[in-house]
């Protein structure tokens, strides 16, 4: 973990000042340090397979880390936009997205995350609003570093669809033919 710090320094020195700079509850700086970890061994494990040209897709990759951070952390978007100037990035970011209103009712029926306790309404969507902050820093990040941005449709209540979509793009991306 020492050799990815001294690689990206200036990741490292953004983390810290983070941290000091936020207003979240002091056990929270607990989670940085699991983040950090787990930025870590993603790190290593795709350098890994870099090596024998596979192909890695994460469920919870560097974007997901970006959320949990920033969310947990209070972080407002634009240190979303450093972020992403400073972590080493994916040669893609998938997206799988769906409009405020089908994420707010599908948070309502499945449960909010504990972490956020809303207490109505209008705690509830103000939380989606900042993830949508974070969500097009993010994607303006990837964008300004020539990632390519694959978004994925995930609107109907019925997985499937996404799934059948994820297959033939996981195929394409590893020069499989989609069919057969």
């Amino acid at each position: 973990m020492m050799e990815f710090a001294g690689q990206h320094p200036e990741l490292a020195r953004w983390i810290v000042a983070a941290v000091h700079h936020s207003d979240a509850p002091p056990d929270q700086g607990f989670l940085l340090l699991t983040w950090f970890g787990r930025l870590f061994a993603d790190y290593r494990m795709v350098h890994g397979t870099q090596e024998v040209d596979e192909l890695m897709l994460f469920d919870e990759g560097f974007a997901q880390k970006a959320f949990s951070l920033m969310l947990h952390l209070r972080l407002a978007a634009d240190a979303v936009r450093e972020y992403v100037k400073l972590v080493p990035l994916p040669d893609y970011l998938l997206m799988v997205d769906a409009p405020e209103s089908v994420a707010y009712k599908r948070l309502d029926g499945r449960g909010w995350p504990g972490w956020i306790a809303p207490k109505g309404n209008a705690e509830k969507a103000a939380f989606l609003k900042r993830c949508l902050a974070v969500q097009d820093a993010l994607l303006d990040g990837c964008r300004d570093r020539n990632i390519p941005v694959i978004v994925l449709d995930n609107e109907r209540e019925d997985a499937r669809e996404l799934d059948r979509h994820l297959q033939t793009l996981t195929k394409r991306m590893a020069g499989e033919p989609e069919h057969g």
